[in-house]
């Protein structure tokens, strides 16, 4: 099993909590998300890491190697030269470009979890998403469209009346599934460069059946805004997260 991390983009929205710095290097509690990420990975014994990085690539890439020198694993960091210019869905086709017979765990770089969470992933068969059906939908939110089973469709713009979940950032690839979904990968840069990766798994759902794991009740927080790093400190200090 090979964990990707993607962690390329530049905030504009937590430049008063980063400092310019790169979003996993944003420290919650005591520890940077990426430190947090790292750790959790380990503890399950997830020893082989490549993180997609943009902006500040060098101190990313320091920040990785220090901690993985630490942790006993073997961390690369590759950088994403058109980060400023293309969106998320660029980073994961440089990453899955070199994957050819490995299961993958897709990382968001900017989530905090429960260590929990990636044991469900890891217990899963297949191409998978961790959703969460317990939270309350807004138009930012990453809306699944779901028969209860599998994948319907992956997009901001799902009406949430019908909705059944938010996709959490974190997602389990089937080594049959990678040359697919590298090839629908493509053709939503080719459609627009500024997609979220989350567009090749749509399109991908139409013709492979991409599975559903609800982690509703174990805790999570992307860190998009200063309400969601308030948030996860909040949620870390009274020990809801387990890592």
């Amino acid at each position: 099993m090979k964990v990707v991390i993607l962690a390329a983009g530049l905030s504009r929205r937590l430049q008063t909590i980063t400092n310019g710095l790169p979003k996993p290097l944003v420290v919650l509690g005591d520890r940077t998300i990426l430190e947090r990420t790292i750790t959790a990975c380990a503890r399950l014994d997830l020893k082989d890491i490549l993180v997609i990085s943009g902006h500040q690539h060098l101190t990313l890439e320091q920040a990785a190697q220090s901690i993985s020198a630490r942790l006993g694993v073997h961390c690369t960091v590759q950088y994403n030269e058109s980060f400023a210019v293309k969106n998320n869905c660029y980073s994961l086709l440089l990453a899955l470009e070199s994957v050819n017979r490995d299961n993958v765990l897709l990382i968001n770089g900017d989530v905090v979890f429960d260590q929990r969470i990636l044991g469900k992933m890891l217990a899963h068969h297949g191409t998978a998403l961790a959703i969460d059906s317990s939270v309350r939908l807004d138009q930012e939110s990453m809306k699944v469209a779901s028969d209860g089973y599998r994948l319907l469709g992956l997009s901001k713009n799902i009406d949430i009346a019908v909705s059944y979940a938010e996709y959490i950032g974190i997602a389990v690839i089937s080594s049959s599934d990678v040359r697919e979904l590298r090839d629908s990968l493509t053709e939503v840069i080719n459609d627009d460069p500024n997609q979220y990766y989350e567009a090749a798994f749509h399109r991908l759902c139409t013709n492979k059946v991409i599975g559903l794991v609800d982690v509703a009740g174990l805790a999570w927080e992307e860190i998009d805004t200063e309400i969601d790093f308030s948030r996860a400190v909040a949620r870390i200090t009274s020990g809801e997260f387990k890592i």
